[in-house]
């Protein structure tokens, strides 16, 4: 049995929070800098939209915090967030 990892909260500065302490991902100190949309559906995911130019060409982060619900009612024990590109 694993334990659970740091819970943050299922907000926006949690999840800038936990970027921020936990991955490498270059973003601004300032939160109103960034934009951080909640999953509609599924709580404890949320999308954060990331600088390309000093990411590697990566311009989005997808982020799942660890204590809540995946939409299979399984809650989270780690935190864990992908890296890729969102066509817009």
């Amino acid at each position: 049995m694993f334990n659970q990892e740091k819970v943050f909260p299922d907000s926006k500065a949690g999840v800038l929070d936990l970027l921020r302490e936990e991955s490498n991902i270059n973003m601004p100190e300032d939160n109103n800098q960034v934009n951080v949309v909640p999953d509609p559906w599924v709580e404890g995911v949320w999308k954060v939209d990331i600088d390309p130019k000093i990411n590697d060409g990566d311009n989005v982060a997808i982020v799942y915090l660890a204590g809540y619900a995946d939409p299979w009612g399984i809650k989270r024990i780690v935190n864990d967030w992908e890296l890729g590109n969102f066509i817009k």
